[in-house]
């Protein structure tokens, strides 16, 4: 005599079956970004951005980080260079030009993302000429020395005023202020600057300093600007600047007091 076979159904609860669903689709999830992760292509400056905005919003070095103090700096975000860093920087070339009774006929301000410096015609070159001086090569020298540790492109700017090219061997302001700019791009690649980061530009007498009005003012439209494309904030410029080394990336950590941009000197 056959038996009949009872069949027990166990009623899972909904719970469990949300948590399994949950569990999985959580697995997949992390399989996908770990995935994406493998095949990411870091930026560097994006990544260092990022972690001296998390430093400046918590306030703190995350363990394992080696901090560099330097008294007086604040944490905070990445800005433009504080007015004593620019100081700091011209002092620097200032000193290189008074030891060549040059003293003062050097400026050093930002305009923008750029950093400029300045220098009066008569600073670098013979009057009337585009001969630069033999003193102003160890001045330019040391510029060198201060911006070939970045990878700013640079730009060589020569300019002059409305008179002095009558008195030239050149036809044209352009021409004069180009003539400039060529034999400093010149003493920069004999210094030692690879030629392939600099730019000649010439100005002519279309962008005056000064009103041409007077001789004074004519002589301060007579100048040199040497530009660093992108480098006012280049933390290489100001080794006083804090750094705190993370992963080995180096993050900036600088004074959120920072004036606006714009051009001081």
């Amino acid at each position: 005599m056959s038996q009949k076979v009872r069949r027990r159904y166990v009623n899972v609860p909904v719970i469990d079956q949300i948590t399994v669903l949950f569990t999985a689709l959580n697995t997949l999830l992390l399989a996908f970004f770990i995935a994406l992760n493998s095949v990411a292509v870091v930026d560097p400056s994006r990544a260092r951005m990022a972690l001296g905005s998390l430093l400046g919003t918590f306030g703190g070095v995350p363990g394992g980080a080696q901090e560099v103090r330097t008294p007086g700096i604040v944490r905070g975000q990445i800005d433009q260079p504080t007015d004593e860093e620019l100081e700091g920087v011209r002092r620097d070339i200032a000193d290189l030009l008074a030891a060549h009774d040059a003293e003062g006929q050097v400026a050093v301000f930002t305009r923008g993302e750029d950093l400029v410096f300045r220098f009066e015609g008569r600073a670098l070159f013979e009057e009337g000429t585009a001969d630069v001086k033999p003193g102003a090569r160890q001045v330019l020298a040391g510029l060198v020395q201060r911006i070939s540790p970045t990878a700013h492109a640079i730009q060589i700017e020569g300019h002059v005023d409305t008179v002095s090219t009558r008195q030239s061997r050149y036809p044209s302001p352009w021409a004069y202020g180009a003539a400039r700019a060529g034999a400093i791009h010149a003493e920069l690649v004999t210094q030692g600057l690879a030629p392939g980061r600099l730019i000649v530009a010439s100005g002519g007498c279309a962008r005056p300093w000064m009103p041409n009005e007077t001789e004074e003012q004519r002589s301060l439209n007579r100048r040199i600007e040497i530009v660093l494309v992108g480098g006012a904030n280049d933390p290489r410029l100001y080794p006083r600047r804090q750094t705190v080394s993370i992963g080995g990336i180096e993050v900036e950590l600088e004074n959120t007091a920072a004036p606006a941009s714009g051009e001081r000197s």
